[in-house]
């Protein structure tokens, strides 16, 4: 295949951002807002629903259970706890306790149809010692998340952007619908495992098609706006969970599952990226594409098509020279049959990344920003329920407070470059997230150190999130088109492999409350080191194929 396509004086030539580039960038983010609310809403359709052990029908039943006989109904006083039943007996002068598990069941303090831990009807309550069955709700969705971003991609590199992102955002629509009607927990966690493979490819393939769409000069801006719909998907969460606070999880499910309708009306005006095409030398769809394009941004089409044909020019072996002005697309000279029969569809693996060395050390620092991104992302917002104030206000400061770092992406991308501004959004996170895990190892007061955690923890929220907006900005940027979505989907996965461990983490908090901060505080420090290893992409033109990129890191080296 040849090397070093340009295809952004060809996406110049069509007004870089016409009408045509926002109505595809607009039906993607529709889609950015799904993806949003499907890997958060767990938060509440799982919530923990505060609890204590259920009191027995005959206080002795408690004293037979512990079957001791220096404990009576007369020496004992009774605590009905959290996880425990707790009994402090006087015995010859001395307090002595013993605990039982909750044996008689639990009292929850609102009804129990609002959360799939406690609902009556899938006959399980997922607390205390079965408490990290609810956090496979979170992990099984990102082993599917693991599993759809090491293949998804591929298909997405060799078939398309659109159709990898129309099916996977259909399939995310049904089975959240399933999930809604699932008879017991273990239907639930099957539904959730293969909503986490099809939700990756709708969010790999929503990046991809975001910074496809543009030329270099432009994909800052887009690149701003899809955090802020990212944020805004957040928030969207919180507002639909608090309007549904009162209806039962199913309803709630159903209800938060709507967002993705959005697939309907993409599914009718979503178009296939230029730059997929024309690599795949897919000559029709890109004269339908460009005919289409010109005439929605109302361009001169026939300077549109001398620009593409330049690119022929160029890259006779790739696109056969068959589209100018007037040609119809069955109107191939001889020798325009002979370099379509003789164009190669080249794909490459992952593997040939790693095969030298350089590109290799980038890609696996990479692999470890992603992971502890997504430790870190989820750790903030599946722990806010444990902040100062109640469980939807903390969600939805938590999801809006990165706003302003969002200025930060954006004038600091572009003007001093990506990896500097990964750098910067880092030690924000960093500093917040280490502040907040102090306090709690420190703090004499637990009220005083939820209110100073909550601050701080807002600190950190406010960084991870530009992080996550950076790091889709960014990685796309290091792979070539040939593999870019297999570039992308393998640092995704990776950051998945950090959701299916955090749940587990968060569970430490119950014995160790600052445990789950220490661990993460520490994986910000290293990849803050990590992070100087990488070269800059800023101002560069996407590569097109790996021998494009190699090029690319011996200019920056």
């Amino acid at each position: 295949m040849a090397s070093n396509v340009q295809v952004d004086p060809l996406l110049n030539a069509l007004n870089g951002k016409g009408r045509y580039q926002i109505l595809q960038f607009s039906l993607c983010k529709a889609s950015t807002i799904s993806v949003a609310v499907v890997i958060f809403s767990f938060v509440f359709v799982g919530r923990n629903i505060p609890h204590v052990c259920s009191k027995p029908s005959n206080t002795s039943e408690v004293i037979t259970a512990i079957d001791d006989d220096t404990f009576t109904i007369n020496n004992s006083n009774i605590y009905y706890d959290k996880c425990n039943i707790r009994v402090v007996a006087n015995v010859s002068g001395h307090t002595e306790t013993k605990q039982l598990p909750c044996v008689f069941g639990y009292i929850f303090s609102e009804r129990k149809d609002l959360s799939i831990i406690s609902d009556y009807y899938i006959q399980m309550e997922l607390v205390c010692e079965k408490a990290p069955l609810r956090a496979l709700g979170m992990s099984l969705f990102f082993l599917g998340q693991v599993i759809g971003a090491s293949t998804l991609p591929i298909v997405s590199d060799r078939h398309g952007r659109r159709p990898v992102h129309l099916i996977s955002h259909f399939c995310v629509l049904v089975l959240g619908i399933c999930a809604s009607f699932s008879p017991n927990y273990t239907v639930f966690l099957v539904v959730r495992f293969f909503t986490g493979i099809v939700h990756s490819g709708l969010v790999l393939t929503d990046a991809t098609i975001s910074v496809e769409l543009f030329p270099a000069q432009h994909r800052k801006l887009f690149g701003f706006i899809t955090n802020q719909f990212r944020i805004w998907g957040l928030v969207v969460l919180a507002g639909l969970a608090y309007s549904l606070r009162d209806q039962s999880w199913r309803w709630l499910q159903l209800g938060l599952t709507s967002v993705s309708l959005s697939v309907i009306p993409a599914a009718v005006l979503l178009d296939e990226t230029l730059r997929w095409l024309i690599v795949h030398g897919r000559v029709d769809d890109i004269r339908k594409t460009l005919e289409k394009a010109a005439r929605m941004n109302k361009v001169d089409k026939r300077h549109v098509m001398e620009e593409f044909g330049n690119i022929q020019d160029h890259h006779k072996s790739l696109l056969p020279r068959r589209l100018s002005l007037g040609m119809e697309p069955n109107s191939l000279t001889s020798q325009g049959k002979e370099d379509s029969e003789n164009t190669v569809k080249v794909t490459h693996s992952l593997a040939d990344l790693l095969k030298v060395k350089r590109l290799a050390i980038n890609t696996i620092a990479m692999w470890f920003i992603w992971l502890s991104s997504s430790m870190i992302l989820l750790g903030i917002y599946l722990t806010s329920e444990s902040l100062a104030a109640g469980r939807y206000i903390n969600f939805f400061v938590i999801a809006i407070i990165p706003c302003p770092s969002g200025v930060i992406f954006y004038f600091m991308v572009d003007r001093y470059g990506r990896k500097t501004t990964l750098w910067a959004l880092y030690i924000i996170t960093t500093g917040g997230l280490a502040v907040a895990t102090a306090v709690r190892i420190f703090s004499v007061s637990d009220g005083n150190a939820a209110i100073a955690s909550t601050i701080f923890s807002c600190f950190g929220a406010m960084g991870i999130t530009e992080i996550t907006s950076t790091l889709f900005f960014y990685t796309p940027e290091m792979f070539p088109t040939t593999m870019r979505s297999v570039g992308l989907g393998s640092s995704a996965a990776i950051g998945r492999v950090g959701g299916i461990v955090i749940p587990f983490i968060i569970l430490m908090a119950d014995d160790i409350t600052w445990a789950p901060g220490v661990i993460l505080t520490a994986m910000a420090v290293i990849t803050l080191v990590l992070i100087q290893v990488l070269p800059e992409t800023k101002g560069r033109e996407l590569p097109q194929t790996l021998e494009d990129l190699k090029g690319w890191y011996r200019k920056t080296s």
